[in-house]
């Protein structure tokens, strides 16, 4: 039985590899009475006790309207998980092999998805948060937006945005460990996933560290039931382990 439990969890962008399989992996483990899923785009989902919703990273009035659904309805937020996430597009954003390579309009939309976006997930959806018991705000990140851990250099907008994340999930520990200590608040490295983000680059990983989105999801969620109130702000790796910021 799942140590996670609650009435509602909430997924942002349960359409791509990592959320679709978190949503199917929280559905089956039946721990949340309704999971309510939000994307950019509609999406028909045959998963039980789920309802999907539009919400736009780009637009924070969606992301307003978005949150007032738990006022209409009436509920609290036990688990919030932002699965979203941007490496590349085709013809328009790559990662940066040198500084010659850095380009404004990339750059301003990858910190959009990968940091701006889930700082104003935070200000709309904070405000519906269970306040007695235990919940958890959840940030998918990576090992490689820790600034300790950069060896290798490059990638410069993908790198800083996952850093600017890491740094709003510590913010948002700090500033509830005042206002609302029940939430619980993480960065989560899952791993290389085999997913869209990572399909251009696989062939220089060997097979063996390359997860399904299904599996990468199982190590995330046992993770997320091991925390506690003292691990609010750090960066977890899919193990378990804790990678420096």
């Amino acid at each position: 039985m799942s140590k996670l439990s609650g009435n509602v969890a909430v997924i942002i962008g349960s359409s791509g590899g990592i959320g679709e399989a978190i949503t199917n992996k929280l559905s089956d483990l039946k721990c949340y009475k309704k999971i309510y899923t939000f994307n950019r785009t509609k999406i028909e989902s045959s998963i039980q006790y789920t309802e999907n919703f539009f919400l736009d990273f780009k637009d924070e009035a969606s992301i307003i309207e978005a949150s007032n659904l738990f006022v209409t309805r009436k509920e609290k937020i036990d688990l919030l998980f932002i699965c979203t996430g941007i490496l590349h597009e085709p013809g328009k954003i790559k990662p940066e092999k040198s500084w010659k390579e850095i380009n404004l309009n990339s750059f301003k939309d990858v910190l959009m998805i990968n940091a701006i976006g889930p700082a104003l997930i935070a200000k709309h959806f904070i405000p519906h948060f269970t306040k007695d018991t235990k919940s958890i705000f959840a940030a998918i990140s990576a090992k490689i937006g820790s600034i300790e851990d950069n060896r290798l250099g490059g990638w410069y907008s993908y790198r800083s945005s996952k850093a600017a994340l890491n740094m709003i999930i510590k913010n948002l520990s700090i500033e509830a460990s005042y206002k609302r200590p029940n939430i619980i608040f993480t960065a989560l490295h899952p791993g290389t996933v085999n997913t869209s983000l990572s399909k251009p680059f696989q062939t220089f990983i060997k097979d063996k560290n390359i997860f399904t989105p299904k599996r990468s999801a199982e190590y995330l969620i046992n993770v997320l039931e091991k925390l506690t109130n003292e691990d609010s702000g750090k960066l977890f790796s899919w193990d378990g382990s804790q990678i420096p910021f």
